[in-house]
């Protein structure tokens, strides 16, 4: 048997995911229709719906919130491309890349700021032209895992004493 190995290729592409924002509308979306069902009355084949309830303008405002978060991300069309010797951040407006003669440190850790989810996997970028790091989650793109080891895959190019 050969095994062939298979070349990396230069460039990896990786996109924003917006599932977050099409199952919060779902589930807010059900669960004002079970409560609009619950809390309305049925008289005659008739359905009378309470629209100036508390709760029902909760939700609502909570539909039309995830459904703006929703449009306006899709609009953005963010992603994240990693080369070999540079990483890339693209939305519709614009794009900022940054080289390896830019980038000064990356470090993989984990993310402890967010107490309600527990911890995430968080890379932070140190670049020479900003004064904050970088930080990118991977868990918001399409494939976590992927962008992680090109991620790994460039901070290897990077000189030893910025690793």
């Amino acid at each position: 048997m050969t095994s062939e190995i298979q070349p990396q290729p230069t460039s990896q592409t990786f996109f924003y995911q917006l599932d977050f924002y099409w199952q919060a509308i779902a589930v807010y979306a059900v669960a004002l229709l079970a409560y609009i069902l619950l809390k309305g009355t049925i008289s005659e084949y008739t359905l009378s719906v309470v629209l100036y309830d508390p709760l029902v303008i909760l939700l609502l405002l909570f539909i039309a919130g995830s459904a703006i978060g929703l449009l306006i991300n899709w609009w953005a069309q963010r992603e994240i491309i990693v080369g070999t010797d540079f990483i890339s951040f693209k939305n519709r407006i614009r794009e900022r890349t940054y080289t390896l003669q830019d980038i000064l440190r990356i470090h993989v850790g984990s993310d402890h700021e967010t107490k309600v989810r527990g911890k995430f996997k968080t890379i932070r970028i140190r670049t020479t032209h900003r004064r904050r790091a970088l930080r990118i989650r991977p868990g918001t793109y399409n494939d976590e895992k992927g962008l992680t080891q090109a991620i790994l895959r460039l901070k290897k190019n990077l000189p030893a004493r910025h690793r």
